[in-house]
């Protein structure tokens, strides 16, 4: 099944910059400042634009290499650096040349103090997501391979026919998702089936709504979800989050799975945290306003609620 890093957009990022972005400017010139009214809003205005924009833009391209790459192995101080600077560049920049022209600086000068402070934010803020998503992707490594060797199988290679069974995804389930919800929402039951998808996950249900029971059961394709150890890995942390969407949805209807939008939303989060541990996927489909769609639904499902997904996206003040 299958939205930012959130595909929902992480609106709470430009925003709490923008209003943090606000204060701090406004108070490292509140000497110039003084008594005028009208040079605290420019101070203000312009620290809450250069927060926002920069938190849209880290947001921005971290969403885009969450899912065009694998962030939690090989790209992890690459994908958190290149987002990180982008953040910190163009709030930066907004700062250096904003504050130039407003102590009354020519447009040439302006330009250059924008530069200088967004290359300086840039590093600042690239080098301290980079090491976070590091740190991210050799949490992911750690867990992945103590698990392939608990279960006997290499990380690129097809996981034999004689392995693609009930019994083995219920093991490696237990190696490589411990702490997921199994432990908390109860996975029914893994089974092996042959359907083209490599997974899918479905909720129990009671009288035609998602079960206080908090039951699903996976189901892996025979072929598509044992290519390789990863895939079947990637595969398995996404259905995990749909597992734990339903437990979050208990006692709401199940038409909503009906309900135009609904899938991409609950599918959205899942692709997000399957690609923030090696995947690399992306479904076609329109972003939309979910708060606006579901308003009662759309806080339940994101990915990072559960406690369970302990890879955290790291915020990086962009300035």
């Amino acid at each position: 099944m299958y939205t930012d890093p959130s595909g929902e957009f992480p609106w709470i990022i430009p925003v709490v910059a923008a209003i943090v972005g606000a204060f701090m400017n406004a108070a490292q010139h509140a000497d110039q400042i003084g008594s005028s009214n009208g040079k605290a809003f420019m101070y203000f205005g312009l620290g809450a634009l250069a927060g926002f924009a920069g938190g849209c833009a880290g947001a921005g391209v971290g969403a885009a290499l969450g899912f065009n790459s694998a962030i939690g192995f090989g790209a992890g101080f690459g994908a958190g650096f290149t987002a990180g600077f982008t953040g910190g560049f163009v709030g930066g920049f907004i700062i250096g040349s904003g504050n130039t022209w407003i102590q009354g600086g020519n447009f040439l000068d302006g330009l250059g103090n924008g530069l200088k402070s967004g290359i300086i934010s840039g590093m600042i803020s690239g080098v301290t997501a980079g090491i976070a998503g590091g740190i991210r992707g050799m949490h992911n490594k750690g867990v992945f391979y103590k698990g392939l060797a608990e279960l006997g199988v290499n990380a690129g290679d097809p996981i034999p026919e004689s392995l693609r069974t009930d019994e083995f995804v219920t093991d490696a389930n237990k190696a490589w998702y411990k702490d997921g919800p199994n432990a908390i929402h109860k996975v029914d039951r893994y089974s092996v089936y042959t359907n083209g998808n490599p997974g899918r996950a479905i909720p129990d249900q009671s009288v035609l709504k998602f079960s206080s029971t908090h039951l699903s059961t996976i189901w892996y394709d025979y072929n598509s979800a044992f290519t390789s150890a990863k895939q079947l890995f990637v595969t398995m942390g996404h259905e995990l989050v749909h597992v734990s969407q339903y437990a979050a949805l208990a006692g709401q209807p199940l038409s909503l799975l009906q309900s135009e939008g609904f899938i991409d939303m609950l599918d959205l989060h899942a692709y997000i945290y399957s690609n923030s541990i090696g995947g690399n996927y992306w479904r076609d489909g329109l972003l939309r306003d979910w708060p606006t769609l579901f308003p009662a639904q759309h806080n339940l499902v994101e990915y990072d609620l559960f406690p369970w997904t302990s890879i955290k996206r790291t915020f990086t003040w962009p300035f």
